[in-house]
Order: C-alpha cells, then structure tokens, then sequence
C-alpha cells in the first residue's frame, strides 16, 4: 500500500507520522509525506533550523533521525499515486480542491508544532502515535 501523509509545510506533523509508520510497519508498505504549501524550497530539514529543533529532538527520543528528510511539496500526481492519504491539520485548513474531493482521505486534526515548546512538541507525537495505533494498513 501506498500511504502518504499530509500537513501544511512537511516539516512537522508529516514527517513525524511518515517516520512512526515507517518504524511501526517497515517496508511493508511505501511511506512518503508531503505538504500542501511549503514556505520554501524542497530541502533538508535540518536546513530549518532551528524552528524545528523540537521535532528533530522528539523524533531522536524515538531513535530516528529526520534531519536528512526532504521536505516535498504536494501535488496532484502524488496524490493521485497514493492508495491512502492521511492529512494531518487543522479542521479549518484548506486543501487543494484535488485532495479535499478524493475518497482515500483520512483527516487527523492534529495541532502544528511550528513553534512550539518541547513539551507540546513531545504531546503532539504522542497523538500522532495514537492515530497510528486506529490506522489499518
């Protein structure tokens, strides 16, 4: 199965749901991320810091090391490719009329971690985790 994660700028929510998939199922299915509207190029995460250091180091507390990751902006051929798609936001966020009109969505309202504290960072892997745990794959 082809599962694709979804947030707003692919580096937070996304990436932490795409790497606990990967950790909890390995490669028994193809795991990417995506985001609907990246504030810049398609680069390392690590090259964001460090307004993301509190999801590199909720991620380091699980073993895994999303500094190298790319963040990718989604578009409709990635969409398209996906056999599942789990958008992670807010209720009020937009998505492109492509991805609010498919039928493989799934929504988890999940806050943004996008300058938040250690601790809210650590809060909103925890739920992330728990979404995990009601995800049939």
């Amino acid at each position: 199965m082809n599962v694709l994660f979804v947030c707003k700028g692919n580096v937070g929510r996304s990436q932490i749901a795409q790497e606990l998939c990967k950790k909890r199922w390995g490669n028994a299915h193809r795991i990417t991320s995506a985001g609907t509207a990246l504030s810049g190029p398609e680069e390392p995460l690590k090259n964001l810091l460090p307004h993301i250091q509190e999801v590199l180091d909720v991620m380091c507390e699980e073993g895994i090391d999303v500094s190298e990751n790319i963040r990718r902006q989604l578009t409709e051929e990635i969409a398209i490719e996906a056999d599942k798609i789990i958008v992670i936001m807010e209720k009020e966020s937009i998505l492109p009329e492509y991805l609010a009109q498919s039928k493989k969505i799934v929504r988890w309202e999940v806050a943004d971690p996008k300058g938040q504290d250690l601790k809210t960072t650590l809060q909103i892997k925890d739920e992330i985790k728990s979404f995990l745990d009601t995800l049939n794959l």
